[in-house]
């Protein structure tokens, strides 16, 4: 005789579900911040050169040294200029004296025309003798304002108060024109330019206010307003000039260090704990969300850190539970308990 068999006996064994320690999806801000690290600059600064060639005499300053607007930075050998200047003196007396006999000399052939005691040719004559040497006077006039131009650029002078940042020339070497001899920086009105990518540079408007710590200053932190927002890339790595005017109080000078911090816009995106998300770093980063007691692998996509958290998109939704602990070897589809 055959027994029945228990009906529990013939029901094939459950598994025993996982515990596991969980943390629910939350929506990411739609804002954030990103930092660039840049350096102090003044908005006024030149490279100063002059506009003749010449050997160079005289540099009475240099590099970290302060100077008023209108300093003498640097001369060239003014010698032959002031020859120059002193020759075309020479020729506009000669020409305002030759010019003043020939007026005189038209007045006394138009009186003779006028008393029949003269030709008309010879008063045409002296007329046009007077007209050519009043265009020799304008010509000369000319030649000596442009020796006098040059003489006055043969000093090159500070077009403004500020700090000597470099010197290029020592007394007795010849300047080239057009070569920067003195760079100069006005102490006042400081600045800072940072370049950025596209996704920050989106999101920028001129006369923003904007975060700026100085770590060379004790870290202090100011507030700097956007001057301006480049529309183009600068250079191979496609990112986009930002200048960020400081508020005349910043306790920096031209050179410091200065760490920007600009806002980022961004698709609507979810956060999650850094501990929730497996292989962060690999090509298919993943997490396990919970639902009905089962564990649901979901491919993410990783945007970023958000503090603790980790910015991803992929098919979760705000108040989903993730496994942050205890999905070690965990398969999709494996049955799971939620710590308490």
């Amino acid at each position: 005789m055959i027994e029945p068999q228990d009906s529990r006996a013939r029901e094939a064994p459950r598994p025993e579900a996982r515990v596991v320690a969980v943390a629910p999806v939350a929506a990411a801000p739609a804002h954030r911040t990103a930092t660039f690290t840049s350096v102090v600059r003044a908005r006024q600064r030149a490279r100063l050169g002059f506009t003749q060639g010449g050997r160079m005499v005289r540099r009475p300053v240099e590099v970290g040294q302060r100077v008023a607007m209108g300093a003498v930075l640097a001369e060239l050998d003014r010698a032959p200029l002031v020859h120059a200047r002193d020759a075309a003196q020479a020729q506009v007396r000669d020409a305002q004296a030759r010019l003043a006999q020939l007026e005189r000399d038209v007045a006394r052939a138009r009186r003779l025309v006028e008393q029949k005691a003269g030709l008309p040719e010879a008063l045409e004559k002296t007329s046009a003798a007077r007209d050519a040497t009043a265009a020799a006077l304008e010509a000369g006039q000319a030649q000596l304002r442009e020796a006098e131009r040059r003489l006055t650029e043969a000093r090159l002078v500070a077009p403004f108060a500020g700090t000597v940042l470099e010197v290029s020339l020592e007394p007795g070497e010849m300047a080239d024109p057009g070569t920067p001899v003195v760079v100069l920086s006005a102490e006042q009105a400081l600045e800072v330019e940072v370049e950025v990518p596209e996704a920050v540079r989106m999101g920028l408007e001129a006369d923003a206010p904007v975060q700026v710590s100085l770590p060379m200053a004790g870290g202090a932190a100011l507030t700097g307003r956007i001057r301006s927002v480049g529309d183009a890339a600068a250079g191979p790595s496609e990112l986009f000039p930002v200048v960020v005017a400081l508020p005349d109080s910043a306790p920096a000078i031209p050179g410091y260090t200065a760490e920007v911090s600009l806002p980022v816009r961004r698709a609507p995106a979810l956060q999650v704990p850094v501990a929730a998300v497996a292989d962060p770093g690999g090509q298919a980063p993943f997490v396990f969300k919970v639902a009905d007691g089962v564990a649901e692998r979901v491919p993410v996509h990783v945007q970023g850190l958000a503090g603790a958290d980790v910015v991803v998109q992929g098919d979760l939704r705000a108040d989903d539970l993730v496994v942050v602990r205890g999905h070690a070897s965990l398969l999709p589809g494996e049955a799971v308990e939620v710590a308490r």
